[in-house]
């Protein structure tokens, strides 16, 4: 990408971190990017040096107003949207049999009318990795979204609207 920084323009470097780059952070982002900060933290550096390179940005601009304006989300949102799409699938029965039971409802602890009674119930865990998997934040992630993001008709939607949350962030 340095090499190519003089001699493409700024699109056709973009185009090349999503063909490149960006599958490698998405593919199965829900597994490794909870094992450890430090490595993730790593990850993140690498790649707002390459959307500094793909924006023509200097070294030390700030880039969150840099990932909004390419529309793409940083390792750390990447994450979110990954947990966030597989809670999403969960609540709509669109995973295999064995994820069935991997999550509890308020409503399967007791049938009390409580405000938070149609939320999921985090697992308690005793060790980093554990409570920093997806059956521990995964919960607490999606009791936090609005409703009218959580109740899209398609998956797709659902994409669409909680990338846009994200990316509203940044700027």
């Amino acid at each position: 990408m340095y090499r190519l920084k003089h001699s493409l323009p700024a699109n056709a470097l973009f185009t090349i971190y999503n063909t490149l780059v960006l599958p490698h952070l998405q593919y199965c982002n829900i597994i490794w990017a909870d094992a450890n900060n430090c490595e993730l933290s790593n990850v993140h550096i690498r790649q707002k040096r390459i959307i500094r390179l793909c924006t023509n940005a200097g070294w030390y601009q700030h880039s969150s107003p840099l990932f909004y304006k390419l529309s793409t989300l940083t390792v750390y949102d990447i994450h979110k949207l990954q947990k966030a799409i597989f809670m999403y699938n969960f609540i709509n029965n669109n995973l295999p049999v064995n994820f069935d039971n991997y999550f509890v409802m308020n409503t399967s602890i007791h049938s009390y009318g409580t405000r938070c009674s149609n939320e999921l119930r985090p697992v308690a865990f005793n060790t980093n990795l554990a409570i920093n998997s997806i059956r521990n934040q995964g919960p607490k992630l999606w009791n936090g979204i609005a409703n009218d993001i959580i109740n899209s008709p398609t998956n797709n939607a659902f994409k669409r609207k909680y990338k846009r949350l994200l990316l509203s962030m940044y700027h």
